[in-house]
């Protein structure tokens, strides 16, 4: 069934219709900045309104010594098994980091 599917497509029926597809997304994200832009806290969010599955990823970073990014986050996939976020709620994760910048 259409509902059944991670990529909403028309079936093998449509042949020769026209058709024009379109995929809604809205995508938002939020930050910020304390301690002298030491300390950073971020929210990324992002909503599919056809099938309401949606990704929640919030973040926090120290920049504590110059060039260095340390960080711990988390991704959150939710909607029905067959829709974009849905699909991969399957793979929430929480993730820890660091990136040093040499230049």
């Amino acid at each position: 069934a259409a509902s059944e599917q991670l990529v909403l497509l028309e079936p093998a029926t449509a042949k020769g219709a026209a058709h024009t597809g379109f995929f809604h997304l809205f995508i938002g994200m939020v930050s910020w900045s304390l301690w002298g832009d030491r300390l950073e806290l971020a929210l990324r969010a992002t909503f599919e309104p056809v099938q309401r599955s949606f990704s929640l990823a919030p973040r926090v970073s120290w920049r504590g010594v110059e060039g260095l990014d340390v960080f711990l986050s988390a991704e959150l996939y939710e909607g029905t098994a067959w829709s974009p976020f849905g699909y991969f709620g399957r793979n929430d994760r929480v993730l820890l980091g660091a990136r040093y910048e040499l230049f």
